[in-house]
């Protein structure tokens, strides 16, 4: 793979893989004053980014279902920088839980087409 992304991007400095599984959020990082295949100079260029429906997907992904603990409902949300589920405050309804978490998955699924 090294060889490859040689051979066919030369001056990379850095790739920084996505380990969640994601390709789309693989970053590649070039030498200073690399020239591109438009005659750009750059420092930096990823992957392009997600559409909409690409977004949308990654999110429903990272935030689980709504589940019941107890007599109120939740559901757990993926921090992908710390690599840990993060758990929902804690809704009176399965309907308001549904709703919360719908409102997340619009949120992050906003927030991957941003970066």
């Amino acid at each position: 793979m090294a060889a490859y992304i040689l051979k066919r991007m030369p001056g990379t400095k850095t790739i920084n893989i996505d380990t969640s599984g994601e390709m789309l959020n693989t970053e590649l990082i070039f030498e200073e004053g690399v020239r591109h295949a438009k005659g750009t100079p750059s420092v930096s260029a990823s992957v392009r980014k997600p559409s909409e429906a690409e977004a949308r997907a990654q999110a429903e992904k990272d935030v689980s279902q709504v589940y019941k603990v107890g007599k109120a409902f939740r559901f757990a949300m993926h921090d992908r920088r710390s690599g840990q589920w993060i758990e929902s405050p804690f809704a009176p309804s399965e309907d308001e839980a549904k709703r919360l978490r719908e409102e997340a998955c619009a949120r992050l699924a906003a927030q991957f087409m941003r970066n």
